[in-house]
């Protein structure tokens, strides 16, 4: 399924493979990770790279994304957004901000969530919905949870700046 039919047409994505590509980001964007491990360097600029291409398509032209103190994006004026990304995977979703409040997307690889993380994850209810699936599913079905939860989290934060 491709990324831009999750959302309705006032949201706008653009997706691609990460590549540390410092050219193709604003100078101040790269100055955020340029002391980064290549790992999250070629990610970053992956995610940028797809936030500038989706604001392209909403007719905005590219401008740096940069951070807050707590590394969520800035967005420039008029646009709301989210930006996710795995070793192999970057996206991006953005809506001008008075059509769409908030954006929550993430993307993980299709791995089970490790045992010992699910605890902190998951509730007790969601702990026992997991404990009813099959045992080779309920890995997988607790790193969905973990999705979701986060994709709900980048949503809310930038409106609310609360953690919980």
């Amino acid at each position: 399924m491709a990324l831009q039919e999750l959302f309705p047409e006032e949201i706008v994505t653009a997706d691609v493979s990460p590549g540390l590509l410092p050219e193709r980001i604003f100078p101040e964007e790269w100055k955020l990770v340029s002391g980064a491990v290549t790992k999250r360097q070629a990610e970053f600029c992956g995610g940028r790279i797809c936030a500038h291409r989706a604001m392209e398509r909403l007719g905005f032209p590219p401008t740096a994304i940069l951070a807050n103190p707590d590394r969520t994006p800035v967005w420039p004026a008029g646009l709301t957004g989210s930006i996710s990304h795995t070793s192999d995977y970057c996206c991006a979703a953005v809506a001008r901000s008075e059509v769409v409040s908030g954006i929550g997307l993430d993307v993980e690889g299709a791995t089970p969530l490790a045992q010992n993380l699910m605890d902190r994850i998951c509730t007790p209810s969601e702990l026992d919905w997991l404990n009813k699936q099959p045992d080779d599913q309920r890995g997988l079905l607790a790193k969905l949870v973990f999705c979701i939860k986060e994709a709900a989290y980048k949503c809310q934060y930038p409106l609310t700046r609360q953690t919980y």
